[in-house]
């Protein structure tokens, strides 16, 4: 294939919040080396622009005035730099997602929208701001087949854009900073003798922590296990009177509060076994994260997960809401010498083959003006 010069923007305020640096830096790296010129706006410096937008996030009429100012700023450079074609993400589908892409495409840009969940788990949903948002899009790319069906139920088999299908990369550049599991669990203050299971991420209700709390009793031995992730749209209450009702204090490490890199390669790096035991998700970045680490995962057997988890080749499904199940899979796994290694290999393996970074690039690249 032959690739012509093109420029190409990200604007993404949430970058850094919730690891979205990683793809952002990891797509543009691709593209770069294909001949684009490349520019990121989002909260975090790189090589490829400042800092434009807060980490810190906030929820007051300031903060959405803020930010609705440099947006403004933000479409103002990009035309000043003559930027063709600006990439978007997009998770609620909210009215400010829909002033700034209507900004764009009325300002000329060829608009690629990187729809990560069709409902938000936090909002309640607007199908018809749905609908509008995506009319302003020259693209929209979807990271899976779950996501693309339910999308067309809202705009419909005709609707006024092409739903492209592209991979969420992984995240193989960050599973190079992996340390020998001894070492992560002195620095954590971890035991070296005990299984160490992992929950990681933003905590909704949609990800199911009362599942795996309720499992751990379940589970056989004496394991550690930590929860490790920022609250977003409800308290850590109820956790905590499973984590009493159960007499679970001693062996959960809590750690409720935005993980820097450095502690997140630290607890992948320590970890036996991560579970994702969500109600709903339409793409999951820890699932692919785990998969580079090569660090078994334990997953609820929704749609957007069967179609990356085959089980017992590349990690290992269990019926989403049932704790019992989930223990007695946690169980199989660490008194197995051999599935964990297996699922590790195979993980890696389709991290590499399924899901790099340029074969992506390639991809967003045919979308490009």
């Amino acid at each position: 294939m032959t690739f012509m010069p093109t420029s190409v923007a990200i604007i993404d305020p949430v970058g850094s919040k919730a690891g979205l640096d990683h793809y952002d830096l990891s797509l543009l790296n691709q593209l770069k080396e294909m001949g684009c010129d490349t520019l990121l706006f989002s909260n975090f410096q790189s090589d490829y622009g400042k800092a434009y937008f807060d980490h810190r996030e906030k929820h007051s009429v300031l903060s959405v005035v803020s930010l609705f100012r440099k947006y403004r700023r933000v479409i103002k450079e990009c035309r000043k730099r003559r930027v063709k074609n600006i990439i978007f993400h997009v998770f609620h589908f909210n009215r400010m997602d829909e002033w700034v892409l209507r900004k764009a495409s009325d300002s000329g840009f060829n608009v690629v929208l990187i729809i990560h969940d069709v409902e938000s788990f936090i909002y309640s949903s607007n199908k018809s701001r749905i609908k509008k948002i995506c009319r302003y899009a020259g693209h929209l790319v979807v990271h899976n087949e779950f996501t693309k069906n339910e999308l067309l139920k809202i705009l419909g088999e005709n609707g006024p854009v092409i739903i492209n299908q592209i991979p969420h990369g992984n995240f193989s550049v960050l599973a190079k900073e992996k340390i020998s599991e001894n070492e992560a669990r002195k620095r954590l203050s971890f035991p070296v003798d005990q299984p160490v299971i992992l929950f990681f991420g933003m905590i909704k209700p949609s990800k199911g922590l009362d599942v795996f709390l309720e499992a751990l009793p379940l589970i056989n031995g004496s394991v550690r296990s930590v929860v490790a992730g920022r609250m977003r749209g409800h308290d850590f209450h109820p956790y905590e009177k499973i984590i009493q009702r159960t007499s679970m204090q001693d062996k959960i490490d809590l750690r409720i509060r935005f993980i820097p890199n450095e502690e997140r390669n630290l607890l992948f790096s320590a970890a036996d076994v991560i579970v994702l035991p969500y109600r709903k998700i339409y793409q999951s970045g820890v699932l692919l994260m785990a998969m580079s680490y090569g660090l078994p995962v334990v997953a609820s057997n929704l749609p957007a997960m069967r179609e990356i988890i085959r089980d017992g080749e590349n990690g290992i499904l269990f019926r989403d809401g049932q704790p019992q199940e989930l223990a007695d899979k946690i169980n199989l796994l660490l008194s197995s010498p051999e599935l964990p290694e297996k699922l590790k290999l195979q993980a890696m393996k389709d991290c590499e083959e399924k899901y790099n970074w340029k074969m992506i690039a390639d991809s967003f690249y045919s979308l490009l003006s």
